[in-house]
């Protein structure tokens, strides 16, 4: 009975990672960092390339590919939880 619970314990968990990494990667793919002309730490203004409606390139890439790491580490989290699950599963008799 408690590895019956145990699996339903795991299966609703790696849904909410799998959620979670659905929302991570939809917010990388849609992110957009505005361009702000501020001056750095020391004082200078960095060379920027920007695109669109004054959006920063660089540094939407760089948010972007944080929230990618986030959906991907998310997602895996999910595949190892249902990876436990299905060995329980098999091996509960």
């Amino acid at each position: 009975m408690s590895v019956d619970i145990t699996i339903i314990a795991l299966n609703f968990i790696s849904s909410i990672a799998a959620l979670l990494g659905a929302f991570f990667w939809f917010r990388s793919a849609t992110l957009q960092v505005a361009y702000k002309n501020e001056p750095d730490a020391d004082g200078d203004y960095s060379a920027v390339i920007t695109t669109g409606e004054n959006t920063d390139f660089i540094n939407t890439v760089l948010a972007q590919s944080l929230w990618s790491k986030r959906g991907a580490c998310s997602c895996g989290i999910a595949a190892l939880l249902q990876g436990f699950a299905l060995l329980l599963q098999i091996f509960k008799a």
